[in-house]
């Protein structure tokens, strides 16, 4: 009986360890890093944040497209528009972050180009 109750023992125990490993496995994609793909627009033109390219790259090589909870640092740029549309050339770096429960986590910067028509 003590032989039986050993080994039941040593099974619900290896049995829970499987499950509780299982469950806290984590089922989440694991960013590797991002990109931030560069924007020309010419004066007059409407600046508009939707029209960032921003892609996550995932540990296994796949590669997301990110148009959701993201945080633009737009100051350099409001200054030089006018009702939303640019009014004079430049280049412009604008932060990009990816907003997350634990933080703002830095994702790039998004070079913002504005040329003559």
């Amino acid at each position: 009986m003590k032989k039986f109750i050993s080994i039941a023992s040593t099974a619900l125990i290896l049995c829970c360890l499987v499950c509780l490993f299982t469950a806290c496995k984590d089922k989440e994609a694991v960013i590797d890093s991002y990109s931030v793909e560069s924007k020309s627009y010419v004066v007059g033109d409407t600046f508009s944040t939707s029209d960032a390219v921003i892609t996550a790259v995932l540990k296994n090589g796949e590669k997301v497209k990110i148009d959701k909870n993201l945080k633009f640092v737009t100051d350099g740029i409001d200054a030089d528009l006018e009702d939303g549309k640019f009014v004079k050339t430049g280049s412009y770096t604008v932060a990009v972050y990816a907003v997350e429960e634990r933080a703002d986590l830095k994702v790039g910067d998004w070079t913002v180009t504005v040329t003559e028509k």
